[in-house]
């Protein structure tokens, strides 16, 4: 058969037919896997919700939000270890880092403002949150180099005493000389006002 002069067949006319279902093949599988992602990412966003909203860390997130007393620190602990968790995602690319700071940046701001949080926590038992102070060096990259001198500092600080006293941070943070624990808490502040801008 011959259309406009070109010499065609049946057998050219049924392989272009394929190539062409094979392309819109193809795209469909794209875009079904594209959307299947979509969908897979979303549940995954809402699960963490799940867990940032389950009852007692809610309770912890809206004393911390409140700068009110701690009274329960295991909870704080489960609190803190849950951004710990996101921070091993982020590192494995399983959560997007943009959509983590849309989501929980603020309550980082949060636990950085709450001078118990940071004192008992991040600064007496830093060997504990090392996972944390890297999350807060990813979602405040233009407050790293505070971050890392007050990682700096409190390890100088807290090791001369742990060399003394142990691990135990209700020793430690009573027997803390007020020029130790005003030179941290300076360190705090700075970390404050670079994370501000």
């Amino acid at each position: 058969m011959s259309i406009c002069g070109i010499q065609v067949s049946i057998i050219n006319i049924a392989q272009i037919a394929t190539g062409f279902a094979a392309v819109a093949a193809l795209f469909l599988t794209i875009v079904s896997n594209s959307r299947t992602n979509d969908v897979s990412r979303s549940q995954f966003w809402l699960g963490l919700r799940e867990q940032f909203s389950e009852e007692r860390r809610f309770e912890v997130h809206k004393t911390i939000r409140g700068n009110l007393t701690i009274t329960n620190w295991p909870e704080v602990d489960d609190y803190l270890g849950l951004f710990e968790v996101c921070e091993i995602m982020l590192r494995k690319k399983t959560i997007d880092l943009d959509d983590f700071k849309t989501l929980y940046q603020y309550r980082l701001i949060n636990i950085i403002y709450h001078d118990e949080v940071i004192f008992y926590k991040l600064v007496l038992e830093i060997r504990n949150w090392y996972l944390l102070y890297d999350l807060l060096c990813r979602v405040f990259p233009h407050a790293r180099k505070n971050i890392m001198t007050l990682k700096n500092l409190v390890n100088e600080i807290v090791g001369k005493y742990t060399k003394i006293y142990g691990y135990d941070s209700q020793i430690i943070h009573d027997r803390m000389s007020h020029e130790d624990r005003d030179k941290l808490l300076a360190e705090v502040k700075e970390v404050r006002n670079k994370i501000s801008i």
